[in-house]
This record gives structure tokens, C-alpha cells and sequence, in this order.
């Protein structure tokens, strides 16, 4: 399988900061899948975060930072911390709702620049800051999936 991250070394910076995110949002979705709910939910380490759990969580933090801050659309509480799906929520349920919202994160930046300045927030960060944490929270969330991958069913991840 080809690895889109190296697909775009000779692309502009938009272009390879918006692959580089989509290639984490993915890796996200892939090293969840193929398990049950028991082993979505299990949650090996002290903190309670558990695979589902992480996903429901990047869900928040993209619509807090694209459509809460970037955009200035009415966000619904704080910004997210928790690392627990809802009780009543499907695996399924949860990944379409992730693809649902990194989808409007698209949108919601497809006609912005890299400089323009989020409309919320005290620091005024651009989408270019934007999309770069976005890449480091999501990249550090797989790598916590890894290992609670690992510790579920020893499966490693890539």
C-alpha cells in the first residue's frame, strides 16, 4: 500500500498539511476497526480511555477547532477531555459521525487560506496553526490507540 503522507513531498503546504491530517484521521479508523464493542469499550489503562472512546473524542476536538474557533459557529460545552464514547453509541454509530464531522472540517476550511486567523479565541490562531495541531492531536491520539490496540489484542499498529 502506498503511503499518501510521501505523496505529497513535492506539493504545496496546503496541500501536504491537509494529507498529512487525512492520512491520521484514516490510520485512526483503521486501527480501531475489526474488533467487538467489549473490546472497543475495554480500556487496559488507568485513565479509562478505550479505542471508541478515542474516536468520540477527536470527533469533539474537530468540531471544536474547525467549526467552534476556525469557523465561530456556536460550540455545544467545553472543549473536549473525555476519552469515552457514549453508553448508547455504536462503533458504527461513532466512525460515521467522526467522517461526518472531519467532512465538515473540509468544508468549512476548503475556501479559507493558510493566514487567515480563526474567528474565536483570545490567541487568534491561523488555519495553518490550525492544521497543524490538528495533525499532532491526531497523531498522538493513534499512538495511544496503538497501544491500547495492542494491550486488547495484540495487534500492533502501523
Amino acid at each position: 500500500m502506498s503511503d499518501p503522507r510521501y505523496e505529497v513531498l513535492a506539493v504545496g503546504e496546503r496541500d501536504m498539511l491537509e494529507a498529512v491530517l487525512d492520512f491520521h484521521r484514516d490510520a485512526l479508523v483503521r486501527k480501531t476497526s475489526n474488533l467487538g464493542e467489549d473490546q472497543l469499550r475495554a480500556s487496559p489503562v488507568p485513565s479509562g480511555t478505550n479505542l471508541i472512546g478515542l474516536v468520540h473524542h477527536l470527533t469533539r476536538v474537530e468540531e471544536w477547532w474547525f467549526e467552534g474557533c476556525f469557523a465561530g459557529r456556536p460550540f455545544d460545552g467545553d472543549p473536549p477531555h473525555e476519552h469515552q464514547a457514549p453508553a448508547g453509541a455504536t462503533y458504527e454509530e461513532i466512525v460515521a459521525g467522526y467522517r461526518r464531522q472531519c467532512d465538515r472540517s473540509r468544508e468549512i476550511t476548503r475556501n479559507s487560506q493558510l493566514d487567515d486567523v480563526a474567528q474565536v479565541l483570545f490567541m487568534k490562531p491561523t488555519l495553518r496553526w490550525v492544521l497543524v495541531h490538528m495533525i499532532e492531536e491526531t497523531a498522538r491520539h493513534n499512538g495511544q490507540a496503538d497501544v491500547i490496540r495492542e494491550l486488547t489484542d495484540g495487534e500492533l499498529g502501523e
